[in-house]
């Protein structure tokens, strides 16, 4: 059962090879930064002036006594697309990508990411933030010379070089999983492009200089973001079996299944597909994901979802019978409401019994974890990923349909720009065409929101991987160059 369903396709077409127009502006919009110490700095009109939050950082770090403070690029549910309110990393360092880890030192910042994203970096960081460039060993004027070679610090590596004994590292324990956290001091090291991967854990030589990692349940950054964009409530929406082929109750069921073949009294969910998966409820807390910020706790004889109730609609709670749902209802399939922050307390009242058994995936939480005794903690893949993974016949043909919607916009798209081309427009520009695909889409039945951000590039900006247009980058399109177009579309 999938309501939405994303189409992705990434064209790229050479409408001729000339001098391109608007050079200058080019080389403008992807300048890199400049920056010399002592002297003066060049950075593009992108970059982001990130002085005052990182001095406001500092201050609180050192109201906390902590030396070091890790930003990661999740929410508190392992989300890759992550909604306003959640994005720490881009408010500190500026950078917007998708992938990225910062540090904050008292001295120093540095922001860790991958080659999807290193000329974005350069474009987006200001001068007081280091590169260190995922996977790589380094940049020679510009061109990558090695590729899975050593030369980038981990995380572990660089702390140790930049932080004296006795140090104290934080972290928001709930914006990394449980698989992150158990190999946050390892470093993924190649001899060279052909040897097998090493893990060295640098964690004991992390005790040697008796340098601590610390769980700081509030975030620092929320402290210091004046600003922070405020949630957007919107009601949820009830998925129904016409498409999503299966009821909630059957799921809940077979989930129930596989927790006693674990001997497992209890299940957290909290990656937001699966809940949405479980419950057949759609929400649109996320721009691209229909999803709804929440989690989900089952039992032998219960169902709990923590949301805010300011989402949920009438039908919504028809949908999941809530009404006289209380206590043990085994029988009676039913999911009881709770608030959204309730999870934690919940969450440590059910391993409170000595014999329970309670089950997080490894991509949970942290945080989670951390209100769980050992003893009473099952760590293993999510039980819900591979059902939701396996499509049951209305959910192929849902996907079917998606697609050939998807197909007929983009069809009409296309001869639009064929045709604007040919009249040599001077309005065909990266965001008008981002505009009219968006308006195609909007034409077929069930259309609901694009799946991500469209990459919309022409000329030297088509280079950029993940490139997002904006009124600085903006080119206009014209014969002289390549136009590159990802992008995809969600439906019912």
């Amino acid at each position: 059962m999938v309501v939405f369903f994303s189409s992705i396709l990434s064209l790229l077409v050479t409408i001729g090879m000339a001098e391109i127009p608007d050079a200058s502006s080019f080389k403008d919009s992807l300048k890199r930064r400049i920056c010399l110490e002592g002297k003066s700095q060049l950075l593009p009109r992108s970059s982001v002036n990130t002085t005052k939050q990182l001095s406001d950082l500092r201050s609180v770090m050192r109201r906390s006594r902590i030396q070091a403070y890790i930003v990661p690029s999740m929410d508190a549910h392992q989300s890759e697309d992550v909604a306003p309110q959640y994005q720490r990393r881009e408010f500190i360092s500026g950078f917007s990508g998708s992938h990225g880890t910062a540090i904050i030192t008292y001295a120093k910042a540095a922001l860790w990411t991958d080659g999807r994203y290193f000329l974005q970096a350069e474009m987006e960081l200001d001068c007081n933030w280091i590169v260190q460039k995922e996977g790589q060993q380094g940049m020679r004027d510009h061109i990558l010379i090695t590729i899975g070679m050593k030369g980038t610090p981990s995380l572990s590596q660089w702390l140790l070089d930049s932080l004296p004994k006795g140090s104290s590292v934080g972290v928001d324990p709930f914006l990394i999983s449980v698989c992150e956290w158990d190999r946050m001091f390892k470093n993924e090291l190649k001899r060279d492009y052909y040897e097998f991967t090493k893990a060295i854990s640098c964690h004991q030589e992390l005790k040697e200089h008796n340098i601590e990692l610390i769980p700081v349940t509030q975030n620092l950054v929320d402290l210091v973001w004046p600003s922070r964009p405020q949630p957007q409530p919107r009601k949820l929406i009830v998925l129904d079996i016409s498409y999503s082929g299966r009821s909630w109750q059957d799921k809940i069921i077979a989930l129930r299944g596989f927790l006693k073949a674990r001997s497992a009294t209890a299940v957290v969910i909290e990656k937001l597909d699966e809940i949405a998966w479980l419950l057949n409820l759609r929400g649109f807390d996320n721009k691209y994901t229909p999803v709804f910020f929440s989690y989900v706790t089952v039992t032998k004889d219960s169902a709990s979802l923590f949301i805010d109730n300011d989402k949920v609609t009438p039908s919504v709670k028809r949908h999941l019978k809530v009404k006289n749902c209380k206590g043990r209802n085994e029988e009676h399939l039913c999911v009881q409401l709770k608030p959204y922050d309730a999870i934690k307390e919940v969450v440590k009242t059910l391993a409170e019994c000595k014999t329970a058994k309670i089950l997080v995936s490894t991509s949970s939480s942290h945080g989670i974890r951390m209100k769980i005794p050992k003893e009473n903690l099952l760590i293993d893949e999510s039980p819900v990923a591979l059902p939701k993974a396996i499509k049951n016949p209305t959910e192929i043909r849902g996907m079917k349909n998606a697609n050939v919607k998807d197909c007929a916009a983009l069809c009409q798209f296309f001869a639009w720009i064929e045709r604007e081309i040919s009249l040599n427009s001077t309005k065909l520009t990266e965001l008008t065409t981002e505009a009219k695909l968006l308006y195609f889409r909007t034409l077929e039945k069930n259309f609901m929101s694009p799946s991500f951000a469209t990459i919309s590039g022409f000329g030297p900006n088509s280079a950029i991987i993940h490139y997002k247009a904006n009124q600085f980058t903006n080119a206009r399109i014209d014969k002289s160059s390549v136009y590159l177009l990802d992008s995809g579309g969600q439906y019912l």
